[in-house]
């Protein structure tokens, strides 16, 4: 369905202030999926791309939304168990951290100084950091952020799937959802063809970012209506298209705080909760509302309570600066869904 104008002029609004050149959006509310996309932006390669529905985008931190999702099927299946221990799966590991608690940031980390993404060839000295370093402090006493506990998930998931994670999320996640412009891996892709994320002054793509390796926690590359699908599965309890892609278990334990409501986390999601302690969900969802946003500018949000899905991607990280970007989008957007004609 066409998109309400109010929610395409919020985001034309962004464009008009410079806040972000590009963006593609897709929602679902009671039934009704909506789509709107807008730009042309300047690639790695130099030249322009218009931004299509089928236009993929790097989505950030999103990408640790589908890692942990990966890890929860794998439980699922009974090949490990988010309270076994980390080092049960990848020796080098020399603390007595569940895997639960790298997906909840609650190990006790504190990020790393000086430590960017890899390129493959670098794969083994970054991994050497990230196993290396210390623990700040006793783990559970608080969620501090820390990005590199995803990249050890993803070496967890490796281990007991048997297979790459690529490999994992096609077969279990990206084939049955028909996430078809959806991948961890980009070597193959002609440069060009996908957006980068820009600079934080929003001047031009990072190209560093291009050629990475694959780490778990960010690179992922999808367009706003392959997540949609990913979300209208964990709001259907694991269904899409008439078929159980996940257990209706294991969609509603992805769904499901799991800290006693003291850092208001699923396995994979961020909650809203009583207040909007995250800032990034708005006054009007729900407090049962859950998602995640990404460096790039872009964010996945879940509400059960009004059936919504939402998924915004841009390649805009001075977007991503300001959290109240992603609020004031979801106020727009559920004030016009919920509207009773």
């Amino acid at each position: 369905m066409q998109c309400p104008n109010a929610i395409v002029q919020y985001l034309d609004n962004l464009i008009q202030e410079k806040v972000t050149d590009c963006y593609s959006l897709a929602l679902y509310c009671n039934g009704n999926t909506y789509e709107t996309h807008k730009g042309n932006v300047l690639t790695s390669n130099g030249s322009g791309i218009l931004v299509q529905p089928q236009t993929p985008f790097n989505v950030g931190s999103v990408t640790k939304v589908i890692t942990a999702s990966l890890a929860v099927k794998l439980a699922e299946k009974g090949l490990i168990s988010l309270d076994d221990p980390v080092s049960n799966y990848v020796s080098a590991y020399r603390y007595p951290h569940t895997i639960q608690q790298l997906m909840l940031h609650t190990a006790g980390y504190a990020p790393p100084e000086s430590l960017d993404w890899p390129t493959p060839e670098q794969m083994g000295p970054f991994r050497r950091r990230i196993y290396d370093h210390p623990v700040s402090e006793v783990a559970d006493r608080s969620a501090g952020y820390y990005t590199q506990g995803y990249t050890i998930l993803m070496d967890i998931v490796e281990k007991a799937g048997g297979m790459s994670l690529e490999s994992l999320g096609r077969r279990y996640l990206f084939e049955p959802l028909e996430m078809s412009n959806t991948t961890f891996e980009t070597q193959s892709w002609e440069p060009g063809t996908y957006i980068l994320p820009y600079d934080s002054g929003n001047n031009g793509p990072v190209k560093e970012l291009e050629g990475l390796a694959v780490t778990g926690d960010s690179g992922l590359y999808a367009t706003a209506s392959d997540i949609l699908r990913f979300g209208l599965m964990l709001l259907e309890d694991g269904q899409f298209g008439g078929r159980q892609v996940f257990s209706e278990a294991a969609a509603k334990l992805l769904k499901r705080e799991v800290t006693n409501n003291r850092f208001n986390k699923t396995p994979a999601l961020w909650i809203k909760g009583e207040r909007d302690s995250y800032g990034c969900f708005g006054d009007f969802l729900s407090t049962s509302a859950m998602g995640h946003p990404g460096f790039s500018g872009c964010m996945l949000v879940i509400d059960p309570a009004f059936k919504f899905v939402g998924v915004l991607v841009t390649n805009s990280q001075k977007l991503h600066a300001d959290w109240s970007n992603y609020r004031k989008l979801w106020n727009v957007a559920i004030s016009c869904l919920t509207e009773k004609n």
